[in-house]
C-alpha cells in the first residue's frame, strides 16, 4: 500500500477503511464488534474506539496464520456467546448495511450453520471461488493458490463475509489444519467440515459485485473511490 498505516487504516476518499466496514455493520443493527487486531494494533485500536456509537471489544492476533486462526482469536471475547455472528473485513469498505442485512435474513431464515456472501465477478482473479455440486449446493471454497486450472474458471467469489452459528464454529476452527500452498488456516476450510457433520451450509450473491472490492494496492483505492461515488450517488 506504500503507507506506513495498517491497512485498515489507510484513507479511502478521507475516511479510514475500517470506520466504512464499522458504520455499515451499525447500520445494519449489529450492536456488538469485536475487532481482531494484529500489525500495529494501537493505531487500530484508537480509530475503532473513536468510531461514534460503536460498543467494541477488541481480540489480539499475535502471530499473523491466516482467517481461521484470525477468528479463532476472538473466542475468548464471544465465550458467553450463542447466536449468529457475522465476520466481515476491515479492508472491504463497499459492502452496504442493506447486503449485511439481506445476509443476516437469509442465514436466519433457512437453518444454515453458515451463511457467504458472495459475488459474481467478470474477472475473478485473486479471489476464492464457490464449488458446486450438479443441484447446485455449496461443497467447498477454494483459495486461487489452490485451485486447479477449472476451478479458476469459476466466476462466483467468496467476499470474505459469512455469518456463522455460534459457539459451533470455534469447535470447527480448531479442526482446521494449515495443509495449502500458503500454510495458513483458511476460514474458507470451516465449509466442508460443516458439511461433514451434517450442518447446513449456504450462500447468498451480493447484488453488486462492486460491493465486494477489497483494497490491497493504491490503485485498488483509487478505484474504491471512484466505484464508492456511483455506489452511493
Amino acid at each position: 500500500m506504500k503507507s506506513e498505516l495498517p491497512k485498515v487504516a489507510v484513507p479511502v476518499s478521507g475516511k479510514p477503511m475500517l470506520n466504512y466496514v464499522m458504520e455499515n455493520l451499525l447500520k445494519s443493527d449489529i450492536n456488538h464488534l469485536v475487532i481482531v487486531v494484529g500489525y500495529k494494533k494501537e493505531d487500530v485500536i484508537k480509530l475503532a474506539a473513536d468510531t461514534a456509537g460503536a460498543d467494541v471489544q477488541f481480540a489480539v492476533q499475535e502471530s499473523q496464520n491466516g482467517t481461521a486462526h484470525a477468528l479463532l482469536c476472538a473466542e475468548d471475547a464471544l465465550k458467553d456467546f450463542t447466536g449468529s455472528i457475522v465476520v466481515a473485513s476491515g479492508d472491504m469498505p463497499m459492502i452496504q448495511p442493506e447486503t449485511f442485512r439481506i445476509l443476516m435474513e437469509t442465514h436466519q431464515n433457512t437453518g444454515n450453520g453458515v451463511t457467504v456472501l458472495s459475488a459474481i465477478m467478470e474477472n475473478p482473479a485473486g479471489y476464492g471461488r464457490l464449488v458446486r455440486d450438479a443441484n447446485g449446493n455449496l461443497i467447498e471454497i477454494v483459495e486461487e493458490k489452490d485451485a486447479t486450472e477449472d476451478i479458476r474458471k469459476i466466476q462466483e467469489v467468496n467476499t470474505g463475509t459469512y455469518i456463522f452459528e455460534c459457539p459451533v464454529i470455534f469447535d470447527i476452527l480448531k479442526n482446521i489444519n494449515s495443509e495449502n500452498k500458503q500454510n495458513e488456516f483458511y476460514l474458507t476450510d470451516s465449509i466442508s467440515i460443516f458439511r461433514s457433520r451434517g450442518i447446513p451450509v449456504g450462500s447468498v450473491a451480493v447484488k453488486n459485485s462492486d460491493e465486494s472490492l477489497g483494497a490491497n494496492s493504491i490503485e485498488d483505492v483509487k478505484l474504491i473511490e471512484n466505484k464508492m461515488k456511483q455506489l452511493v450517488g
